[in-house]
């Protein structure tokens, strides 16, 4: 065994707790591949994605979480239809575990991990015997559950900062829809002109990215109304050609004023296709 824990060195520790809740292994991790394996549990097939990092840097949470949602996509021929999956995020720390069989079953099977599901959405710190047990409860008591208030504002929040380092708008399509110079009445400290030039192109950079997150919100929030709208579009397949004609539909559908200034050949396609990946593996309309 390697002298230093990975996320496969976990993997026969965690495949073992499965069983023992009842599951079998469908698909173990291939060398060439992300490490996931599919088991079979519950009465359905689960991707099971195993990370280590962070747990308080939701930048990393929300990597590995759209990372997931396009693996059950991936993974389908294995996943036989089933759209559920289990994120296990375990702490940097696990890596201090020394690397035999007996410390590190030890340690998956006391120490907290971080975990999100999908299908039903909810999250969980704990060890991953009590996390298995909370996702069987919910399950067959048919309870309502969701991600909370605070994993989803945090998550979006991060994937804002990161729209707003790449959304590079001009100054027309915002000008229309407020005066950015207001961010500056507000401001009690004087700027240069040459700084100000600077502030204000991350003014725009920001309204911009705040705009089109807004705007792909109220259309996640719209095909809980009406999943017509999307009709056979995959959610991961949201380009910019296939949004614009979205956004287009909700104009015809007397939301004009929502989507009237037009910032989506100012967002790159990576941020598109990452934007709805994520607001539709959050399931922010239960939230």
């Amino acid at each position: 065994m390697s002298a230093r824990i990975t996320e496969r060195s976990l993997y026969p520790a965690i495949r073992d707790l499965f069983v023992e809740s009842g599951a079998s292994v469908v698909q173990e991790p291939k060398k060439e591949r992300t490490p996931d394996f599919v088991v079979s549990w519950l009465g359905d097939r689960w991707l099971v994605s195993v990370k280590i990092g962070d747990v308080d840097k939701p930048k990393f949470i929300k990597d590995a979480l759209v990372q997931l949602y396009s693996e059950l996509r991936d993974f389908q021929e294995h996943l036989k239809g089933s759209d559920r999956a289990i994120l296990l995020i375990y702490p940097e720390n696990v890596r201090k575990t020394k690397p035999e069989e007996a410390e590190i079953k030890r340690a998956i099977k006391t120490m907290a991990v971080y975990a999100i599901v999908l299908k039903p959405q909810m999250e969980i710190r704990a060890p991953l015997p009590e996390v298995l047990k909370n996702v069987e409860e919910v399950l067959r008591k048919k309870l309502l559950v969701s991600l909370s208030l605070k994993t989803v504002t945090s998550l979006l929040r991060a994937h804002l900062e990161e729209l707003m380092g790449e959304v590079e708008i001009e100054e027309k399509p915002i000008r229309a829809l407020i005066d950015p110079e207001l961010f500056f009445w507000i401001n009690p400290l004087k700027l240069k002109e040459e700084r100000k030039k600077v502030a204000l192109k991350d003014v725009f950079s920001f309204l911009g990215a705040y705009l089109f997150l807004s705007q792909a919100l109220f259309l996640r929030f719209y095909c809980r109304e009406a999943p017509t709208i999307l009709e056979n579009i995959d959610p991961r397949d949201m380009n910019r050609e296939v949004v614009r004609s979205l956004f287009d539909k909700l104009k015809e559908a007397n939301y004009k004023p929502i989507f009237e200034v037009d910032v989506l050949d100012y967002v790159h396609e990576k941020f598109i296709k990452e934007t709805f990946k994520l607001l539709f593996a959050l399931e922010v309309d239960n939230v």
